[in-house]
């Protein structure tokens, strides 16, 4: 019988990097992991770690305010101490760049665009620029194997192509740059595969999911020291800097909200190589970022406004609370299902010639549960005439719970090549699915260059009716598994193979049997 042992050790926190009246931390990194047979014991396998030196790590306590604009840690706390804070916040606010002229969901930026000619004012507070030293701070360097062989890993910081800035900008945490395998014996053998992440335009292909939202628009102003509005007429008289970095509302922590939806990056194009020895290249779908208002049936969470007294007069700007990606940040449609599928993948050899290429097709219409929620806030604004009026500032939104993209067919070409003339040979999968609450695979077809079809067909335990009370022992199971609401258990396969102008031929087929154990 074999046993595993996992070997952890502790180390604290940098001492430069700890908040003000806070204690150092300890942070947990597994270093081996040992597998024994008996008494006898298997060589380790080891990890290493970025930044760590001898019992210190560099990384700070679980207060520390050193945390970029995605909330990853960036070693400034030092140069952050004699920033402003607001009473009771745990974080320091972060720099701000206001663009009136811009849209609604892009007036706040968090890095400044270059050469912009229009109005500009800026919020000073935190850096918002992720520090890749700091990232790196506990990531995976290395792995150490049993037989002496090492796979050595190196990272870079994520990024995304801003439409506004025309550049990549950072978009939080890093990627796999490079994985080096080594086989412990001669480094001059050596497998270095690399990953690139850039259209070949070399625009990053990264789609930023989710803004991160610190700073909103109100359009009133909250006079502190009475706390009561000021009067419209006084706001508008106000130069144009003054109004919005007044109307401006910051927060100390991110306020996009989205705890279902993934809110990191996503990249459209992949491109794996070894340098001298082809690239696979892999495109991938991703229609829904933060700037998306529909796609398709989909449909992004909008903010509305309620309010009494509809024709009793002109109300002040309130258009800041209407849209997508506003106050008071509902949760969004769910889009996951919809980002991140597979497209293409193609493989090149080192001359640049096309080896092979894959082709996937999904369906996203499978049936999906759909639980609808509100976000709603009350808040005070004023009509033109400066009288108070109480208003709701709501969200409706959709959660699609089961809602899943299914690959339908995948069509493979490879290539050979006659005096450099391309010769192709495709091959293409069919895969059919139950249109129901239960997407079950139903059958899986493949159909060579010759146009021979090879097919699964598969049956699951709710194909079978229920006979209550027999005294068969799978009849019970079945039972069983219906009284358990179980379902998508696979019970029968079935191969066949049809040749072009032949009738189609079982090939093999299998019968899975399940029993419940006393007491189940």
């Amino acid at each position: 019988l074999s046993h595993y042992t996992l070997n952890y050790k502790f180390y604290k926190s940098n001492e430069e990097v700890v908040a003000t009246g806070k204690e150092r931390s300890w942070y947990p990194f597994l270093t081996s992991i040992t597998q024994g047979t008996g008494i006898n014991y298997n060589r380790p396998i080891s990890f290493e770690y970025h930044n760590i030196n001898n019992d210190e790590i560099y990384l700070p306590n679980s207060f520390s305010n050193s945390k970029d604009l995605y909330g990853y840690y960036n070693g400034i706390e030092k140069e952050i101490q004699n920033l402003p804070q607001p009473v009771g916040a745990s974080n320091k606010l972060p720099e701000i760049y206001i663009y009136p002229g811009l849209p609604e969901n892009e007036k706040y930026r968090y890095f400044p665009i270059p050469d912009y000619t229009g109005s500009v004012y800026k919020l000073s507070g935190r850096k918002n620029e992720g520090e890749l030293k700091s990232l790196l701070s506990g990531v995976i360097k290395s792995i150490r194997q049993p037989e002496g062989g090492v796979i050595s890993l190196t990272y870079e910081k994520n990024t995304y192509f801003d439409v506004q800035t025309g550049r990549n900008e950072y978009a939080g945490g890093i990627r796999v740059k490079s994985m080096r395998t080594y086989d412990g014996v001669d480094h001059n053998k050596d497998i270095v595969i690399h990953y690139d992440y850039d259209h070949l335009t070399g625009n990053s292909s990264g789609k930023l999911l989710t803004k991160p939202l610190f700073a909103q628009h109100v359009g009133f102003y909250l006079d502190p020291s009475n706390e009561t509005l000021v009067n419209q007429s006084v706001i508008n008289q106000w130069p144009e800097q003054e109004y919005w970095k007044r109307t401006t509302i910051r927060a100390p922590r991110d306020q996009s909200g989205d705890l279902l939806n993934y809110s990191g990056v996503l990249y459209e194009n992949v491109t794996q190589y070894q340098v001298g020895k082809g690239k696979v290249v892999y495109e991938y779908d991703v229609p829904v970022d933060y700037l998306t208002t529909s796609y398709v049936s989909w449909n992004a969470t909008q903010s509305k406004i309620a309010r009494s007294g509809l024709t009793s007069g002109t109300y002040e700007d309130i258009r800041a609370f209407i849209g997508t990606g506003n106050y008071p940040q509902a949760m969004n449609t769910t889009s996951n299902y919809l980002n991140g599928q597979l497209l293409t993948s193609s493989i090149y050899d080192e001359a640049g010639q096309l080896l092979s290429k894959a082709d996937y097709t999904y369906d996203y219409n499978f049936p999906y549960q759909s639980l609808q929620g509100i976000r709603r806030e009350m808040m005070t604004t004023q009509k033109t005439d400066g009288s108070d009026v109480s208003m709701y500032v709501y969200a409706p939104y959709t959660l699609r719970l089961g809602a899943v993209a299914l690959q339908t067919d995948q069509i493979t070409t490879t290539y050979e090549y006659d005096n450099g003339s391309p010769i192709a040979m495709t091959t293409q999968r069919t895969n059919q699915f139950d249109n129901t609450a239960y997407p079950a695979l139903r059958s899986m077809t493949t159909t060579d260059a010759e146009g021979t079809e090879y097919s699964t067909q598969y049956t699951y335990n709710q194909d079978y009716p229920i006979v209550a009370g027999s005294s068969d022992e799978w009849a019970n199971t079945i039972e069983r598994m219906g009284e358990l609401n179980r379902s998508m258990i696979p019970v029968e396969t079935i191969q066949t193979i049809k040749k072009v102008g032949q009738n189609s031929l079982v090939t093999g087929a299998a019968v899975q049997r399940y029993l419940f154990l006393t007491g189940d």
